[in-house]
């Protein structure tokens, strides 16, 4: 929305009516568009970190975060800002909650929310997530940047040097082209429903807050950091919705879920990223620049188990849905190091 809003400089504003000048001032109008907030480089970012928005007219604009209080904000320091992008330092009281921006035209607030933690499925701070995947930190909670190997700190090939919201979890290991399809425990982080093993019981994935929304209405999220030392390229992700199931060899159900295949370096029309990758090469495989928040239509979620295509009529049914899991998984042309941190998983309204 556009509205022009034409004002007096402050000093012609005063000389005007208090006469502090011997003759009134001329002082031209402005025209100023309110500003409009598009999406944040990374949505879990901590207290006193750089925090990267996107959007429109944002040039000299001020910015507030939510506190824990009801209609309660607070300013952050603005770093840097331009008509389509602004950095600030985060505020040790922002909270989870919709951003504002703010200029004389007038004020805009985001569609989705900052910290947002309503339905978070996989959680390592809290481990939700069953199994799958490797620890990166050590047992004082210290991040580590390789792996213990006969009692040898064997470096990773790539670096992730702090997370975006306490611990991460991280995918880590070559995936050999000699061995095409082959389910390997440091690439599979999974989520399973049951008690038992640490879920929440046999509700939807969506959560009972968005259980019943549409599938259209609906993202995945979550946050992502892939060193540009190990783009993901040759093998996509599978993000698998997992449906109930009696067989005892696919408890996951990914032979009776639909299928989201995560092929970042390849096809770039079943994801979203703030600032649109610009700026990156990403002609060797897709990388980050640091955490950076990846949006995922649930409408993505289209393939079957044992086809290459996507089925344009599949949806996704979210009642059925009770499992998750998430896995690097495909035949490589060639061997494939693979790095990925992935932190807040979650299913939450594409814009509310």
């Amino acid at each position: 929305m556009k509205r022009n809003f034409k004002f007096l400089g402050i000093c012609g504003l005063s000389a005007l009516l208090t006469g502090c000048s011997d003759r009134p001032q001329r002082v031209n109008a402005v025209d100023m568009d309110i500003p409009q907030i598009f999406s944040m480089k990374s949505e879990f970012v901590p207290a006193g970190g750089e925090a990267i928005i996107y959007g429109s007219n944002l040039a000299n604009t001020k910015v507030y975060f939510e506190t824990q209080f009801i209609n309660d904000s607070i300013q952050a320091d603005v770093k840097k800002s331009t008509d389509n992008m602004i950095v600030v330092t985060v505020p040790d009281k922002a909270w989870t909650g919709k951003i504002k921006v703010k200029n004389p035209a007038g004020v805009a607030t985001s569609n989705f929310y900052f910290r947002d933690n309503r339905n978070i499925i996989l959680d390592f701070d809290l481990c939700h997530q069953t199994w799958g995947g490797i620890d990166p930190f050590d047992e004082k909670g210290n991040l580590i940047q390789g792996h213990i190997d006969n009692g040898t700190l064997i470096p990773y090939k790539g670096t992730i040097d702090k997370g975006c919201s306490g611990k991460f979890g991280l995918l880590y290991d070559e995936y050999l082209a000699s061995q095409p399809y082959r389910y390997m425990s440091d690439l599979w982080f999974q989520y399973m429903h049951s008690y038992e093993e640490g879920g929440r019981g046999a509700v939807s994935i969506a959560g009972l807050p968005f259980c019943d929304y549409k599938v259209e209405d609906l993202v995945l999220k979550f946050e992502c950091n892939i060193p540009k030392e190990t783009p993901l390229k040759n093998i996509p992700v599978e993000f698998i919705a997992g449906y109930a199931s009696a067989d005892s060899t696919d408890k996951i159900g990914r032979k009776i879920s639909p299928i989201c295949r995560w092929e970042p370096s390849t096809n770039e029309s079943n994801y979203f990223v703030a600032g649109n990758n610009e700026g990156k090469d990403l002609s060797n495989g897709f990388y980050t620049d640091g955490w950076e928040t990846v949006t995922i239509p649930l409408t993505a979620f289209n393939y079957v188990y044992n086809e290459d295509k996507p089925k344009e009529d599949l949806k996704l049914d979210l009642k059925k849905a009770i499992n998750f899991s998430v896995m690097v998984f495909g035949a490589p042309k060639e061997n494939t190091d693979v790095m990925i941190g992935f932190d807040n998983v979650r299913i939450v309204p594409k814009a509310e």
